[in-house]
């Protein structure tokens, strides 16, 4: 397993609480609004690899909403 914040918003510290190697990271706190990407990948280097990717938002205000792509 590989865990890694992919993207975050500017400034921010969101960091996983937990090991990035292991099967679950732990939790994370989101510290800026706007967009993280979350990427997952397992069996790297191997025929097997695979990645992964889940989007989340802290919400922002009215007319300020901004995504990853």
């Amino acid at each position: 397993y590989s865990w890694t914040l992919a993207f975050k918003p500017a400034g921010s510290t969101a960091a996983f609480s937990g090991s990035s190697v292991a099967a679950s990271p732990g939790t994370i706190t989101i510290d800026k609004e706007g967009p993280y990407l979350i990427r997952l990948t397992v069996d790297l280097g191997l025929g097997t690899e695979s990645t992964q990717y889940v989007r989340l938002r802290y919400l922002t205000q009215f007319g300020e909403l901004r995504l990853v792509s």
